[in-house]
């Protein structure tokens, strides 16, 4: 973004990797974030502290700056206004794909038990397995293929749980595999009566 301004790429140029670290101090300071046990980088300054206060409580602010944002990173590289189109080149790029790598992770267990649980008693009182939010049925939409599919959704998220805490069967919804992305798109999953609200009707 700032080339856009004129500024001219010097040795202490802020790159990807600058610009993450700069979020990461955003994070030692997001009381979302802190509320999880997590912490970010701690050793940003005064600046992060003022910006934080300045936009964390101004939703207007914050949207319309990160509209302006993503408007001069679209028009990037045009000098008149114009989106860039991709070039004959640019429309052949390609990579390399395919290779196996091998992975460490921690992984917060899940009763799979639990959730076919969920699935027979929604069935078995509703005679169907619609998303939650969305309504959707994945047999009536995909037909044999849709059958018995639907995901199965923690309304408090796995990872804030203590180990052995009880889940209910009531502590569970069903939704569509796009109304579960959308839910779980931030750090503290949306409500769903939020995710309703702003479920735009075709």
């Amino acid at each position: 973004m700032g080339t856009l301004r004129g500024a001219t790429k010097t040795s202490t140029y802020r790159n990807a990797n600058g610009v993450y670290l700069k979020m990461m101090n955003f994070r030692a300071i997001d009381p979302a974030f802190i509320r999880q046990g997590k912490v970010g980088m701690v050793s940003g300054a005064e600046l992060e502290k003022k910006i934080w206060a300045e936009f964390a409580a101004d939703d207007q602010a914050r949207k319309a700056a990160v509209a302006d944002i993503k408007a001069a990173a679209r028009l990037a590289g045009t000098s008149d206004g114009r989106i860039a189109e991709l070039t004959d080149e640019e429309d052949e790029w390609e990579a390399t794909e395919g290779g196996i790598t091998y992975r460490q992770h921690r992984r917060y267990e899940r009763s799979h038990g639990l959730a076919r649980r969920k699935r027979d008693a929604v069935r078995a009182s509703k005679g169907a397995l619609r998303c939650e939010v969305c309504d959707l049925d994945f047999e009536e939409r995909y037909g044999c293929m849709g059958a018995d599919f639907i995901e199965v959704h923690h309304k408090k998220p796995v990872h804030t749980m203590k180990p052995g805490e009880k889940t209910k069967l009531a502590d569970l919804a069903l939704l569509c595999s796009n109304c579960h992305r959308i839910v779980h798109r931030k750090i503290i999953p949306v409500s769903l009566d939020e995710l309703r609200t702003n479920l735009k009707k075709p």
